[in-house]
C-alpha cells in the first residue's frame, strides 16, 4: 500500500479544517475518544526547525493549526489552549517579513498566511536569535509578531519550565 500524505488522506477521508484556523489544519472527528479532563489547560510549545521550499506550506506549522482545530472540535475552548512556536534552523525564514522573504528567496513565504492565522488565534511565535545571526538576517527583516529569543534551546527550556509541554 502506498503511503499517503495527510492532505491526500484528508481529501478522501473526510478531514476538514476549522473551526479556529479556517483554511488550514484539517482534522478527523474521532468517535469514542478517551475523555479529556474538563479542567485541562493545554500549554504546548512546538519545536519547528525544518522548512519546505520557500514557496511551500510548512507541514510542521500546519500541525499547530491541526492541534488547535482538533481540540476545539473536541470541545476545548480556545482560552484553555496556550500555544507557542519556536522557529530555528531552516525554519527561521518563516520569521522574515514579506519584503525580506521576497528579497532573499524571490518568492513569498508559502506559510505566511498560516502563520498570520496562528498569531491571530493567539499562538506566540519565537525565533532563535542564534539562527537569525547565523543566517545573516537583520532585526528589521523580522515580522513584528515574532519575538527574538537568545536561542531556540533557551526559549524551549524557559517555556517548559513555565509548564509548556514540548511537541518536537
Amino acid at each position: 500500500m502506498l503511503a499517503m500524505t495527510f492532505a491526500a488522506a484528508a481529501a478522501v477521508g473526510g478531514a476538514a479544517p476549522g473551526p479556529i484556523i479556517k483554511d488550514f489544519g484539517p482534522v478527523y472527528e474521532v468517535k469514542n475518544a478517551a475523555p479529556i479532563p474538563l479542567n485541562t489547560q493545554f500549554k504546548a510549545v512546538f519545536d519547528v526547525t525544518g522548512a519546505p521550499d520557500p514557496g511551500a506550506l510548512s507541514r510542521k506549522l500546519e500541525s499547530v493549526a491541526r492541534y488547535l482545530n482538533m481540540h476545539a472540535r473536541a470541545g476545548i475552548k480556545p482560552e484553555r489552549m496556550d500555544l507557542a512556536i519556536v522557529l530555528h534552523g531552516p525554519a527561521t525564514r518563516h520569521a522574515l517579513n514579506e519584503a525580506a522573504h521576497l528579497k532573499r528567496f524571490e518568492v513569498a513565504d508559502g506559510s505566511a498566511t498560516l502563520l498570520d492565522a496562528l498569531v491571530h488565534a493567539g499562538v506566540k511565535v519565537y525565533v532563535c536569535g542564534q539562527s537569525v545571526q547565523a543566517l545573516g538576517y537583520q532585526a528589521d527583516e523580522l515580522r513584528p509578531d515574532v519575538s527574538q529569543a537568545l536561542s531556540a534551546m533557551t526559549e524551549l527550556t524557559v517555556l517548559q519550565q513555565q509548564g509548556y509541554s514540548l511537541i518536537p
